[in-house]
């Protein structure tokens, strides 16, 4: 039975490991082939200091505070940067997580960006106002994505 890509929707043999016209890994057998889940065969390592981000593959972050400094109080506004090691995305959203000292969700925001090639970087910024008491520790998490261009 023929395989169809997930992304360009073109029809694959049953044995094909890559879709013959946009190059993406075709699913095997309890494998996750939606964007953002796809293991690209050749991700690219991201960036001293980032972590992944979570439920998703090839998508890393780091946050810095105001200026790219540590955050200091912990209630100031600060920025996230988001590499993309994997696939090239689009309409990527994101859940931003921040928690206190006690561990307790301090900070719950959902984020989106337009476009997210393969190799870049993207910059957000979570405002001040938004934070209600001093974060300690941020987590991000992959709610949904498109596959952005298929050039790989």
């Amino acid at each position: 039975m023929p395989t169809d890509c997930v992304r360009c929707g073109s029809r694959n043999p049953e044995v094909a490991r890559y879709c013959r016209r946009c190059g993406l890994a075709l699913p095997v057998a309890g494998q996750d082939a939606t964007p953002g889940h796809a293991p690209h065969p050749y991700s690219l390592a991201p960036p001293a200091g980032f972590q992944p981000v979570e439920g998703a593959r090839g998508l890393h972050y780091a946050w810095t505070g105001p200026g790219g400094a540590a955050p200091m109080l912990g209630t100031e506004g600060f920025e996230l940067r988001v590499f993309n090691g994997g696939y090239s995305l689009a309409a990527v959203a994101l859940r931003v997580t921040g928690r206190n000292a006690a561990g307790a969700v301090a900070l719950s925001v959902e984020r989106e960006i337009a476009e997210l090639p393969r190799g870049s970087t993207a910059r957000m910024g979570i405002a001040s106002w938004e934070v209600g008491e001093p974060v300690r520790a941020l987590s991000l998490a992959l709610v949904s994505a498109a596959y952005g261009d298929a050039e790989e």
